[in-house]
């Protein structure tokens, strides 16, 4: 069987720097992609993995943070 891991990271990733931050894995799930206004968007389901107060404090994080 074989495995495979990749090491993707994008500009404007909201979730990479905070995963590398709290030092916690993420798994995300695409569920769509579209175009809207020109540019390329998806939605997707995250997946945090670590303690929960780890977790507790990047949602905390996301909540303060001013969306784009």
């Amino acid at each position: 069987m074989w495995y495979a891991k990749f090491k993707i990271q994008h500009k404007n990733c909201w979730i990479t720097p905070l995963s590398k931050k709290y030092g916690v894995e993420i798994v995300g799930i695409p569920l769509n992609i579209f175009e809207k206004e020109g540019g390329y968007y998806h939605t997707n389901i995250i997946f945090l993995s670590g303690d929960k107060s780890v977790q507790k404090k990047i949602v905390e994080e996301l909540k303060n943070k001013k969306s784009r």
